[in-house]
């Protein structure tokens, strides 16, 4: 079984550049510094991208080889934030 590094490796031997991720984060997600750390750390293009970005159409995802998915509280850390949440992107 390979490790993800070795398939950076071999990415990055293939296409000459080192892969584009984008960290997704929104407001009360935590751990995004850590994530982006790790995958710069890996030798990965590190991109900080928030849904504020893609709703509004400033950064889409078509040129990220990979998209990280930080952890945390829909819209902080408030009982029953996510359901509103959950229904602004569902409808």
């Amino acid at each position: 079984m390979m490790s993800i590094l070795s398939y950076m490796i071999i990415y990055v031997a293939v296409t000459d550049s080192a892969p584009r991720v984008a960290v997704l984060r929104e407001e009360g997600s935590n751990g995004d510094r850590e994530m982006s750390a790790a995958f710069y750390t890996a030798g990965f293009q590190v991109h900080d991208v928030t849904m504020t970005d893609l709703i509004a159409g400033d950064v889409t995802l078509q040129s990220f080889q990979g998209i990280a998915f930080v952890g945390g509280f829909s819209y902080a850390d408030v009982l029953g934030s996510a359901k509103g949440k959950h229904f602004l992107y569902v409808i």
